[in-house]
């Protein structure tokens, strides 16, 4: 396996890191009350070397506190998941992984990755009516591979995977889609802020009762540009409400409307940036591509009377508030065979406003790589550090650079404006 060296630079941090490919990342979130440790491999190692929970150690934790209890092995990235007890909120860990394998039987250099127990968690929110699994992959701080393969996310049912945090009072959040993978026309992933999260609930029996009802929220989203068995995806921008607990006392009786988006256009993946926020009683959405410049696509307040004028909750100022999917399965035609858990991919969710350090990843395309960063910056090339001679490589975010002998040893590092 040849190698390829990357320098990742800021004003406030530098790193050194040789790397095959690509590097394996770790992250971490809850999950019923236990941790999940996330690390998603390059394809090349073999998927019998991941799933061996004795692989896998956190050196430098005590082992009556921090143990590993369980694994499992998400397909879609060939990632695995450790559910871990004894994590702490915010603490830094790493975890060490050997005796691995490449597909071709040989050993794989043994990977140690570090991650933060950061103060998430994860919900299947409905029922999961089709059967097909949800999960969560956390892929460094700030990303997530979201999994689902819920019937809907409309009218008066929801079916999605959710990575969120208790928020209470105004927020202020990005995100970047990176891709999802084509599925229904109308697969919606984005930034989501709920009342509650319904959580295993199944459809309404009687959408009358309030009891039976799922929860107000609003979603900023993207759709697919296609489907899962071959027809174009709706490829837009699009903003979700329920105004109303289950749509109950709403004009109409509407569940769910999509309020529409007169300055609509196809979401540039990779980077189709997503915001929502909050100030008092108002949501604002925004599209980006980014993640600095934004353009306005909806303002909204949840009514505080329905429409025989009878008092409605204020929409709480402790909300859930994070990542969504729902890949909507039920509307692939059973016909077609395709109907099956379905991926999303988010990057850099955090905070808007905060000072986001460049990270340069970097990925294998044939006899190419392609190295790719956020947050502007220019990408400079150097071959021997000793000299300390930096020179611009042509072009942005994305850059395809050819692999050929001279290029596996270069350094690269982004300097940000």
């Amino acid at each position: 396996m040849c190698r390829f060296y990357v320098l990742i630079v800021s004003s406030a941090l530098t790193v050194i890191s040789a790397v095959g490919a690509e590097m394996p990342q770790a992250g971490a979130l809850a999950r019923s009350g236990k941790w999940e440790v996330s690390v998603d491999f390059p394809p090349e190692v073999a998927r019998n070397s991941i799933v061996q929970i004795g692989n896998y150690s956190l050196p430098g934790t005590s082992p009556s506190l921090v143990t590993i209890d369980a694994i499992r092995y998400v397909p879609h990235d060939n990632a695995a998941v450790l559910t871990v007890s004894g994590l702490v909120t915010n603490d830094l860990y790493s975890v060490k992984i050997e005796n691995l394998l490449d597909t071709t039987g040989d050993d794989f250099p043994d990977i140690s990755v570090s991650f933060r127990a950061r103060a998430m968690s994860w919900a299947e929110i409905g029922a999961r009516e089709l059967g097909f699994a949800s999960d969560v992959v956390s892929v460094g701080e700030t990303g997530f591979d979201l999994i689902n393969g819920g019937s809907e996310m409309w009218g008066r049912y929801d079916e999605s995977t959710f990575a969120y945090d208790v928020v209470t009072g105004d927020f202020d959040k990005r995100v970047r889609v990176h891709m999802q993978e084509p599925s229904s026309a109308l697969a919606r992933a984005g930034i989501m802020v709920r009342e509650t999260l319904d959580e295993g609930k199944r459809r309404p029996v009687d959408p009358s009762n309030p009891e039976e009802a799922f929860s107000r929220y609003l979603q900023v989203h993207v759709n697919p540009a296609g489907t899962a068995f071959g027809e174009a995806g709706n490829n837009l921008y699009q903003i979700n409400i329920r105004y109303f607990t289950g749509g109950i006392g709403g004009t109409n009786f509407d569940a769910t409307i999509n309020p529409e988006i007169t300055n609509n256009v196809a979401p540039p993946y990779t980077n189709a940036w997503l915001r929502l926020r909050r100030v008092g009683d108002v949501f604002e959405t925004f599209r980006g591509n980014d993640g600095t410049n934004w353009i306005p696509i909806g303002s909204f307040s949840f009514p505080t009377n329905d429409v025989d004028g009878a008092a409605v909750p204020k929409f709480p100022e402790t909300v859930y508030l994070g990542v969504n999917y729902s890949a909507e399965v039920g509307n692939i035609p059973d016909s077609t065979g395709e109907r099956r858990s379905f991926m999303a991919q988010f990057r850099e969710y955090g905070n808007v406003g905060t000072l986001d350090l460049p990270i340069l990843t970097i990925s294998r395309e044939g006899s190419s790589v392609r190295l790719e960063w956020q947050g502007g910056g220019t990408l400079l090339s150097n071959t021997n550090l000793a000299t300390d001679t930096w020179t611009p490589v042509p072009g942005t975010s994305p850059v395809t650079i050819p692999l050929t002998p001279e290029k596996w040893k270069e350094f690269f590092k982004v300097r940000i404006p």
